[in-house]
């Protein structure tokens, strides 16, 4: 006989805190009264048919997870053109730019915090810029070189970073763009890094 919706949920939610948990150490013990509850509640509201209230009960262990979570990117690339928003941007084809040309990136941060401005959450980070030689010499570093923001009436974990450098002074040769984010609302920071050829 199969096993019945609201058993099912609480072994996928078990499951799925299993592997978030994974390697977490002393954080896990935090996290376990919080992910119990919120499995429970979620078991309860699928098996009464509510798939909605469901989600939402998870929203806890979620919110716990990403608040101890570091300030990580789950993408990181150079684009086309600006992005417009969310996943929606264009990877830029794997070719020299030309002097002059504007480097534009796309990063998706995760772990960051939220502040409140009014009626609005915001997401807000400066960035920074250390730019290297093909050999890993720090040839220039510029910090708060931007700062980029939103602010919205939900409390958004989907926030497109869109970064523009102009480096117009740049001879020709390869380079390693090294970005930091540090969040305003959360004292965390994180880096990526992206290789960038410039042309003759």
């Amino acid at each position: 006989m199969g096993m019945g919706w609201g058993r099912a949920a609480a072994a996928a939610a078990g499951l799925v805190l299993a592997m978030t948990l994974a390697g977490a150490g002393a954080r896990a013990g935090a996290l376990d009264d919080v992910a119990a509850a919120a499995a429970a509640a979620a078991a309860a509201r699928l098996a009464a048919g509510d798939g909605v209230a469901a989600i939402a009960a998870l929203e806890p262990l979620v919110e716990a997870v990403w608040a101890v979570a570091p300030l990580g990117f789950s993408a990181a690339t150079l684009v086309a053109a600006p992005p417009a928003g969310y996943g929606l941007y264009e990877p830029r084809p794997d070719r020299p730019f030309a002097p002059g040309e504007p480097i534009r990136v796309y990063a998706e941060p995760v772990g960051f915090g939220h502040g409140r401005v009014g009626e609005f959450w915001e997401v807000a980070f400066d960035v920074d810029l250390a730019i290297l030689d093909a050999h890993g010499r720090r040839i220039a570093r510029i910090d708060a070189i931007q700062t980029i923001a939103l602010r919205s009436r939900a409390r958004m974990r989907e926030f497109p970073a869109a970064i523009t450098y102009d480096w117009s002074g740049a001879g020709p040769g390869r380079y390693r763009f090294v970005t930091t984010l540090r969040d305003r609302h959360s004292g965390k920071a994180g880096s990526f890094e992206l290789s960038v050829e410039i042309g003759g």
